[in-house]
């Protein structure tokens, strides 16, 4: 991975959400609307070299399947202002993190205004910072562009 990659930015409105799930980068949507109404979907993504970072906002009821971006760790929280969700059974608040391993399998139920934020890291990134924090939990230098 290097620095070479120009950053992609998206920031977009859906009503579709087969047009949604086909912008979103990095991420395997298989997602299923429980409720009746028109869809709103809006997406917004940054992704570089080192990071994916995707907010969506949703007005539909859905069950949430597919897979987390491959070969990453994402973390996700919900906006203060967006509805539990049921992550893998669990009901889940804005307080806490939902954590996808990498090859992770999408496994929720969202609410209409779900309102949510992801971080998803490379393992590799991961392995080079590994690589430069200390044993005794200082950081060391990183290498440039981690």
């Amino acid at each position: 991975m290097g620095c070479n990659k120009k950053p992609i930015y998206l920031d977009q409105q859906f009503n579709d959400f087969d047009r949604f799930a086909e912008s979103v980068q990095g991420w395997d949507l298989d997602f299923r609307q429980l409720d009746s109404g028109r869809g709103s979907y809006h997406l917004k993504q940054l992704e570089t070299d080192a990071v994916l970072i995707t907010k969506a906002l949703f007005n539909r009821m859905l069950e949430q399947k597919g897979g987390s971006p491959p070969l990453t760790w994402t973390f996700a929280i919900l906006e203060p202002s967006s509805p539990e969700v049921v992550f893998r059974g669990l009901r889940v608040s804005h307080q806490l993190m939902m954590i996808y391993p990498p090859g992770a399998e999408i496994d929720a139920t969202s609410t209409p205004g779900f309102n949510v934020l992801t971080l998803s890291i490379p393992m590799t990134i991961v392995q080079r910072w590994n690589q430069f924090v200390r044993i005794d939990g200082s950081p060391g230098i990183p290498p440039h562009c981690m």
